[in-house]
């Protein structure tokens, strides 16, 4: 199903993106958002390097996380799908451009789309009815374990499936566009031009705080 309404949306001024890294860098939310098992998760990162890490997380770095990238694979939610083509990990571990993922579940589904793409098709695992949590950007539940090195924009949570033709609209030949008319439940822009407050401008109110100096950076999609 798709969570499009209205007419494609437009691209969105964007000054900054937050710079974490790797080492205990993270935005905190106030409380976990419960993703049930309908849901779609987007956000653009651009790496300082290739090590394992978790740029969105949730309690524990082992078994409680939402996004973990690897050399081999790309794994989603608490009962993990994995993504691991070839074309996916080659463009996710590199270090140069900007990249835009959307992970769309549906139940026991999940989908990857990358700068629009989807290069896996759709992946299965054991257990439709396992909720994913998140709480964390920039690194997991325990703040230093794979820490994410690098740059997020964008972070954004919504509780409908999005489509392909979404994907290709929101990841807009690499500038991002306003996310308003998808009705995100979480979205964190990151463009305060100062203090320790990421808000959201999605409709859970759950803002987040820079933890450990978190700096902004204007190095953002475009």
């Amino acid at each position: 199903m798709s969570g499009t309404i209205g007419p494609r949306p437009e691209s969105i001024f964007n000054r900054f993106s937050f710079e974490f890294d790797g080492v205990d860098d993270s935005v905190s939310l106030v409380s976990d958002i419960s993703l049930g098992t309908t849901s779609s998760v987007s956000f653009w990162i651009k790496r300082n390097d290739t090590a394992i890490a978790q740029p969105l997380g949730c309690v524990s770095a082992w078994s409680d996380f939402l996004v973990r990238l690897q050399t081999t694979q790309i794994s989603f939610g608490r009962v993990p799908f994995i993504f691991n083509n070839a074309t996916t990990l080659s463009t996710i571990n590199q270090t140069t451009d900007w990249t835009h993922l959307l992970f769309v579940r549906t139940g026991a589904t999940c989908n990857l789309y990358v700068n629009g793409v989807n290069n896996d098709g759709a992946k299965t695992n054991s257990n439709a009815s396992w909720i994913n949590k998140f709480r964390v950007i920039g690194a997991p539940g325990d703040g230093t374990t794979w820490a994410f090195n690098g740059l997020i924009d964008e972070v954004s949570l919504f509780t409908t499936a999005l489509s392909s033709s979404d994907a290709t609209a929101i990841y807009n030949g690499g500038v991002p566009t306003s996310l308003t008319p998808y009705s995100p439940l979480g979205w964190w822009r990151f463009e305060e031009e100062s203090g320790t407050t990421a808000t959201d401008s999605g409709s859970g109110g759950n803002d987040g705080t820079l933890e450990n100096g978190v700096t902004r950076s204007i190095d953002v999609p475009s």
